[in-house]
């Protein structure tokens, strides 16, 4: 199942209220409005990606996004053959 991003701006909050201000994952979430879960998943991009805060913020939010969730990638397309929407309709 594919994951939703979250915007840029939120991602960074993140990260601001963990390096700076060390709240916990729960604290972090409540505030900025996210589940634990994204909070986590944010903070292991971050250091799975190995960034520090100064490049972090030294970024612009399109690549810190590709650096932490990966860039994304598109949808492969398909060969199969359409159905027969008439014979489907009569059913």
């Amino acid at each position: 199942m594919a994951t939703l991003r979250i915007p840029m701006k939120r991602g960074r909050r993140i990260l601001v209220l963990y390096v700076e201000r060390f709240y916990s994952e729960r604290r972090i979430a409540q505030h900025v409005g996210v589940s634990r879960r994204t909070v986590s998943r944010t903070l292991l991009g971050l250091k799975l990606a190995g960034l520090t805060w100064a490049q972090c913020k030294a970024l612009s939010d399109i690549d810190l996004q590709n650096k932490l969730h990966g860039s994304p990638v598109p949808r492969r397309a398909t060969n199969r053959p359409l159905p027969d929407w008439d014979k489907v309709h009569r059913q």
